[in-house]
């Protein structure tokens, strides 16, 4: 790949600033490219994961304002370790590793999942919180059985 890259460079010699100039746009501008949700992208090596940290500090006072456990929520890799890992804040508690039996499950878009998961997910689950930052989102979902439990005790 990179010899093509070259020989088109050297091809195109006589107008290297535009052909360069194309390939830095290129460059800078692919950080923000969000792929559909089924195609897996390198987020962590983007800087469009950027907004995804702060969201994710918002999304876990929302559950621990809501009395919702941490350990009862599932998320992906490789959220699924200990918040003190990511955030070193010194809080040991984790998220459990999805199994589309959970009753909460912790969803952003930068998470790289199987066609299966999102099934899971689209099938199963319905949005109980959503935060959004510039193109990341992280969603709080819960399984739809309960929603209908405490639709029909209410």
């Amino acid at each position: 790949m990179n010899f093509f890259a070259f020989l088109i460079l050297i091809q195109f010699f006589k107008n290297r600033k535009i052909v360069y100039t194309v390939l830095f746009l290129g460059l800078i501008t692919g950080n923000f490219w969000i792929y559909p949700k089924e195609i897996s992208q390198g987020w962590r090596a983007t800087l469009g994961h950027i907004p995804y940290h702060s969201l994710r500090l918002e999304a876990i006072d929302y559950l621990n304002n809501e009395h919702i456990e941490v350990s009862e929520v599932a998320s992906f890799f490789p959220n699924y370790t200990s918040l003190d890992l990511v955030d070193f804040k010194g809080d040991k508690r984790s998220f459990s590793k999805f199994n589309n039996k959970n009753k909460y499950v912790f969803y952003s878009n930068v998470y790289n999942l199987t066609d299966e998961e999102y099934y899971d997910l689209d099938k199963n689950y319905s949005s109980l919180k959503k935060f959004t930052k510039h193109n990341i989102t992280i969603n709080i979902l819960i399984k739809n059985d309960f929603t209908r439990r405490k639709k029909n005790s209410s």
